[in-house]
C-alpha cells in the first residue's frame, strides 16, 4: 500500500511540475522564475501534507472496500442470473462461499487490497480446499454478580424509657434481626432519632437494611436519691450550719449542680433531728428528697466554763464526758477541778485533765481535783512552780510523764488508794518535796526517775504490807540511797 502511494503521489508531483512548466514557459524572467518556485514548493508541500494522512486513509478504505466484497458475496435473485468477476488488472476478488457465484466488481480499482497486505476479518470459516478454519479465540468475560435482594423487614416501634444513670443506646432490646449502629451511645432526658440495622439470615442473597427510629427518656424521680452526710450531729456555733451532702443514685455518685441542687432550713439552732436539707432533682431528674441532722454538743465540742477550757469525749445521754484541756488564767492562785459541768443544760462529768492543761500556772498554790477524773495527763501541772501540796485522790489510776515536774515549792503530795502508775519523772525536781503518802495497794510501775532531784531528807508513808516492794522500787528511780540505810536502821530497833 506505501509502495503505491509513493508512486503515485510521485507521478503526480511531477505531472504537476510538467503543466506549471508548459503553461508559464513564454515567461521566463528570472522573477517569474522564482515565483513558479516558491508556488510549486507549496504546491508540493501541500500534497505532502495530505500525503501524511493519506496512509491512514487509505487503509480505512481499504478496509471498507474489504467490507462491501465481502457484502457483495449474495445469492441471484432471480433465476439463470449470474454475477460477472471483475475483470480490473490487479484486482482479485474474495472466493464465494457458493460456486456459481461470484463477488461484484470494486468501484475503486486504484485502492483494492490483495490478501497479503490486509486481510479481512470474517466471523464465518473459510470453505477453502484443503484448508481447515480455525476457531476463533473469544475473550473471556467474568460473570456480572447478581444484584443482592431487599429483604422482607417491619421497623420496629419508638422506644420509650425512664431514665437511669449510664443508661445507652444498646441498653433497650429490639426485635430479632434488629440491632442498634451505635449501642454505646448515652442517653439523656429528651427525644434522640437512632440508626437500627435489620440483618437478614441469608446475608448473601439480601441486604442488609438500615433505618430510624426515636427513643424517648422520662424523667427520674429524686424518690431514688440516697442522702448522706458526714455526721449525724454537728456542734453548735450560733451560726448556720450546712453539712456537705453527698447523693447517690443506686452505685452512681451524683453530681451537685448538675443532677440536683441542696438547700437548709432550721440549721441555726440546737436541736436533735431538727435541721433539714433538701435535694431538689434537675437535668434529669425531678421531684425532692430531704433527710435531717441534728445541731448540738458533739465529740470534740469545746467550751469554756469558769475560766477551764473543757473538751467533749464523749456524748452519750447515760455517759456524758468532758476533759480539762487548758486555763484561760495563767496566773489563777486557786485551780479547781469539778466534779461536773453544763453544757446546754446537759451535765458531763469531767474525768480528765489534758496534756500541759496547767502547764507554768506559776502562781497557783492548791489544786482540786473532781472525785471523777481518772487520769492525769502527761505535764498537767507543769512548772507550777508555787503549788504546795496536791492530793491525787478520788478516781484517779494514772500520773502521766512529767506530771508535776519543776513544782519546785511542792512539799507534800498524798497518792490515793486507786492509784495503778506513776509515769516517768513525774515528780522530777520537786526539790522541796519532804513527804509522799502512798495508800495505794495497785501500784505496779513506778517511772524512771520520777523522785528524782526531790528534797535529801524526803520521807515515804506507805502502807506496811507494801512498804518494802514500793521502796525497793524507788531506790531504783531516784530516791537517794541514804533512805536505805534509814530504813534498815529502823527496822532493826
Amino acid at each position: 500500500m506505501n509502495k503505491k502511494y509513493n508512486s503515485t503521489e510521485s507521478n503526480t508531483f511531477n505531472n504537476k511540475t510538467r503543466q506549471v512548466k508548459g503553461e508559464f514557459s513564454h515567461k521566463r524572467t528570472p522573477l517569474f522564475r522564482c515565483l513558479v518556485l516558491v508556488v510549486a514548493t507549496l504546491v508540493i508541500m501541500a500534497d505532502l501534507g495530505r500525503g501524511s494522512s493519506f496512509g491512514k486513509g487509505s487503509d480505512n478504505r481499504a478496509k471498507v472496500n474489504a467490507a462491501e466484497t465481502q457484502e457483495s458475496v449474495r445469492p441471484s435473485t432471480e433465476p439463470g442470473e449470474s454475477v460477472v468477476p471483475s475483470t480490473t488488472p490487479g484486482e482479485s476478488a474474495r472466493p464465494s462461499t457458493e460456486p456459481e457465484e461470484s463477488a461484484e466488481p470494486s468501484e475503486e480499482p486504484e485502492e483494492s487490497v490483495s490478501p497479503s497486505e490486509e486481510p479481512v476479518e470474517s466471523t464465518e470459516p473459510s470453505e477453502e480446499p484443503g484448508e481447515s478454519a480455525e476457531p476463533s479465540v473469544e475473550p473471556s468475560i467474568s460473570p456480572t454478580p447478581t444484584p443482592k435482594l431487599i429483604p422482607k423487614y417491619t421497623v420496629p416501634k419508638d422506644k420509650s424509657v425512664t431514665y437511669r444513670p449510664g443508661l445507652q443506646v444498646g441498653d433497650l432490646t429490639l426485635p430479632k434481626g434488629w440491632t442498634w449502629k451505635k449501642p454505646t451511645v448515652y442517653l439523656n432526658v429528651g427525644e434522640t432519632t437512632c440508626a437500627i440495622l435489620f440483618t437478614p439470615e441469608d446475608t448473601e442473597r439480601y441486604l442488609t437494611v438500615s433505618k430510624k427510629i426515636k427513643v424517648k427518656v422520662k424523667v427520674r424521680s429524686a424518690s431514688h436519691f440516697t442522702i448522706k452526710m458526714s455526721k449525724k450531729t454537728y456542734a453548735y456555733t450560733g451560726k448556720a450550719i450546712k453539712p456537705i451532702v453527698y447523693v447517690k443514685d443506686g452505685s452512681a455518685m451524683l453530681t451537685n449542680g448538675v443532677n440536683y441542687t441542696v438547700s437548709y432550713s432550721n440549721n441555726i439552732k440546737r436541736g436533735s433531728k431538727t435541721a433539714k436539707v433538701t435535694v431538689k432533682g434537675i437535668g434529669n431528674y425531678k421531684g425532692t428528697k430531704t433527710a435531717k441532722f441534728s445541731i448540738g454538743v458533739v465529740k470534740g465540742y469545746e467550751k469554756t466554763i469558769n475560766g477551764i477550757r473543757y473538751r467533749v469525749t464523749d456524748t452519750s445521754s447515760k455517759n456524758r464526758r468532758v476533759k480539762c484541756i487548758s486555763v484561760t488564767n495563767k496566773k489563777a492562785r486557786k485551780i479547781k477541778v469539778p466534779d461536773t459541768v453544763k453544757i446546754f443544760g446537759k451535765k458531763y462529768k469531767v474525768t480528765a485533765v489534758g496534756e500541759d492543761a496547767f502547764y507554768y500556772c506559776k502562781k497557783a498554790t492548791t489544786v482540786k481535783l473532781g472525785k471523777n477524773i481518772t487520769s492525769l495527763a502527761e505535764g498537767s501541772f507543769h512548772s507550777c512552780s508555787a503549788l504546795k501540796s496536791v492530793a491525787i485522790t478520788g478516781r484517779i489510776t494514772s500520773i502521766g510523764t512529767e506530771a508535776f515536774k519543776n513544782c519546785s515549792r511542792l512539799t507534800k503530795v498524798t497518792i490515793g488508794r486507786r492509784v495503778e502508775s506513776i509515769g516517768a519523772r513525774a515528780f522530777e525536781n520537786c526539790r522541796n518535796l519532804k513527804l509522799v503518802v502512798i495508800t495505794s495497794k495497785r501500784i505496779g510501775n513506778f517511772g524512771a526517775d520520777s523522785f528524782k532531784n526531790t528534797h535529801k531528807e524526803i520521807k515515804f508513808r506507805i502502807t506496811k504490807s507494801k512498804k518494802k516492794v514500793y521502796m525497793e522500787s524507788l531506790y531504783k528511780v531516784g530516791v537517794p540511797e541514804e533512805k536505805k540505810d534509814e530504813e534498815n536502821k529502823k527496822e532493826n530497833e
